[in-house]
């Protein structure tokens, strides 16, 4: 990323060169070309390595904070995949007992599980179902503590992986790769053990959207929508396909969810309508590269996205809108 990142700037100066005010119109064109014959493959170099790095990051599953930048100057140079799109911060799920109790209630439901630990404290279930109430009440060390215990019982209980790879993922942030390469490792633990444990599936495909990784991502919600087609599940293949250059599709699906409440894949509700930022930001991404209600692409881009409260956007969420805002206010003038 840096030695491609270092090739654009350079081209980026190289272009800047004023020309000498002396120069005759057939001396200023044959000095633009000389430019040119410069810039030109400094911006292919930069063009090439970031393509290669980005393979190569979907190729091993490579968690790189500098993923999402990476993926945004390729869109920058159309280089075909991926095109402009963003997977939001957090949205993932717990397996188990519901994290507020569900219909018991936190209280009973944390009575009810010390009470059944009491009796088998060697059971995986019931620690994982503490470790959710713990998250509920929000101490998440305590829950990881939780989860640990119960992998510590059974090494492959898909729930307690997941759940742990949640906490991993909420506790730091999303954006430390060290954190969110160990959670991919638990949550793909979890689908060796069983290959359809949905919770871990909508969380690894979440993940992959986050890092721009979508050809993983499409993969995985295809398969999510076999059994648990939804709202969720829907707007997540529309990142999906948006990255993928997919863009009609992806459209389609996000107008057909601007309203309504239900359940994730793991009976997790959410709250109606589908977020604000995957609606705006991707739409101000269709855009920037295309006309747009009889509008310049770029001055529509920009409307949208100063509509966007960035103090609601956390990690790649506000790099992506900060970097496109930059863009397309460019792209304006």
């Amino acid at each position: 990323h840096r030695l491609a990142l270092w090739a654009s700037q350079f081209a980026d100066e190289v272009d800047a060169i004023e020309a000498p005010p002396t120069l005759k119109d057939a001396a200023l064109e044959r000095f633009k070309k000389q430019l040119l014959s410069v810039s030109q493959p400094l911006r292919e170099k930069a063009r090439t390595t970031w393509s290669d790095a980005y393979a190569k990051a979907v190729a091993s599953t490579i968690l790189s904070p500098v993923l999402p930048e990476i993926a945004d100057h390729l869109a920058d140079f159309k280089a075909g995949t991926p095109e402009r799109a963003q997977g939001p911060h957090g949205n993932f799920v717990l397996s188990g007992l519901p994290a507020n109790g569900g219909q018991e209630g936190a209280e009973v439901a944390t009575q009810r599980v010390r009470n059944g630990l009491i009796q088998d404290a060697k059971s995986p279930t019931l620690w994982t179902d503490y470790g959710n109430l713990l998250w509920g009440e929000g101490k998440p060390l305590l829950a990881q503590v939780a989860y640990e215990r119960a992998l510590a019982l059974k090494t492959k209980y898909p729930a307690a992986l997941n759940n742990l790879a949640v906490v991993l993922l909420s506790r730091e942030g999303q954006g430390d790769w060290l954190l969110a390469n160990q959670a991919e490792v638990h949550l793909e633990e979890a689908l060796r053990v069983d290959d359809f444990f949905a919770p871990a599936k909508v969380n690894l495909a979440a993940l992959m959207n986050y890092y721009r990784l979508f050809a993983k991502s499409k993969i995985l919600w295809d398969q999510v929508r076999v059994r648990h087609a939804g709202r969720d599940t829907d707007l997540g293949l529309a990142v999906a396909l948006q990255g993928l250059g997919q863009t009609e599709a992806a459209e389609a699906l996000f107008k057909a969810h601007e309203g309504g409440t239900e359940a994730s894949a793991s009976g997790v509700a959410h709250s109606a309508g589908a977020p604000s930022f995957l609606v705006d930001y991707h739409h101000a991404a269709r855009a920037s590269f295309r006309k747009a209600d009889g509008a310049d692409g770029a001055t529509k881009c920009a409307e949208i996205l100063r509509k966007i409260d960035e103090k609601s956007l956390e990690g790649f969420e506000r790099s992506a809108v900060l970097y496109l805002t930059k863009r397309c206010e460019s792209w304006k003038k």
